[in-house]
């Protein structure tokens, strides 16, 4: 394959004792490269088994709910990973995509071997799907090389990208403590990816299982990503209303769990 000249990373065979190596490197100190390499976005672009990548994720979700789900709650007693099961799913799929792409490439299939980590690249980096609104991370070829095993002292977890990311709308602090005389009070939650909705839903649940009211309300932009009432209602178990952005209409979602009236928080002056 001949070298690329667009910057980046390509992984390249070298050797250790006489036994295959694989080590990322600048794409630029490839100009004279004899031996395999290929470049890192080849790599992403290779296409891999739909099938064995769902099944692969499901074993691995499988093990990360077995051996770690227990590990964090929120202050209500929900599961770290049933409330953010939909974004850690993801990462799953990338970290598991990146991993058949290298195996179905022939050279390094023939030859499998420990990865060298890139110098400095951080683990965790932001997909090309991000936006301002919603942060999609995956790994890093780097980090693929640590989740295989290679030694990473001085590689950050996260990279420069997304440690120079903004942060003006969150504070690094513990939030304040809620007075003791708050009364139990209705849920409004925001919407403006399908993903959000998907994340949502979980943690409404657990509030309706309590007895909790609540309203879903959506705010995307793009028709695509809008949390309808067929994508919102598919857990069917908590009691709420999604509203319509454009004509400010509220749609009833069903419920199985306990109704204590209408979970109406004044929708109707929505507008966008």
């Amino acid at each position: 394959m001949s070298p690329r000249t667009t910057g980046g990373l390509d992984l390249v065979r070298s050797s250790n004792a006489g036994k295959p190596t694989w080590t990322l490197v600048g794409t630029g100190a490839l100009a004279h490269a004899r031996t395999d390499h290929i470049h890192t976005t080849d790599l992403e672009a290779t296409t891999v088994d739909k099938q064995l990548l769902r099944s692969s994720v499901e074993d691995v979700m499988e093990s990360v709910d077995r051996y770690s789900a227990t590990l964090a709650a929120t202050p209500s007693g929900a599961g770290w990973l049933h409330v953010q099961h939909v974004p850690v799913r993801r990462f799953v799929a990338e970290i598991v995509r990146k991993l058949l792409a290298l195996n179905s490439w022939a050279p390094f299939a023939s030859a499998p071997g420990p990865l060298t980590l890139a110098p400095y690249e951080g683990l965790v980096g932001l997909r090309s799907s991000s936006s301002r609104e919603y942060l999609a991370y995956t790994v890093t070829w780097s980090g693929v090389a640590y989740v295989l095993g290679a030694a990473a002292p001085h590689n950050p977890t996260r990279s420069a990208q997304l440690r120079n990311r903004a942060r003006t709308s969150t504070a690094n602090t513990e939030p304040s403590p809620l007075p003791s005389d708050l009364g139990r009070q209705d849920v409004l939650a925001l919407s403006w990816t399908s993903r959000h909705a998907a994340t949502l839903t979980p943690v409404l649940a657990e509030l309706a299982r309590g007895g909790q009211r609540s309203l879903l309300l959506d705010l995307a932009t793009d028709a695509a990503e809008r949390c309808s009432a067929g994508r919102s209602s598919a857990p069917s178990r908590w009691h709420g209303e999604t509203v319509d952005r454009d004509s400010g209409r509220t749609k009833r979602l069903p419920s199985r769990g306990p109704k204590q009236g209408d979970a109406s928080l004044g929708a109707a002056g929505i507008r966008r």
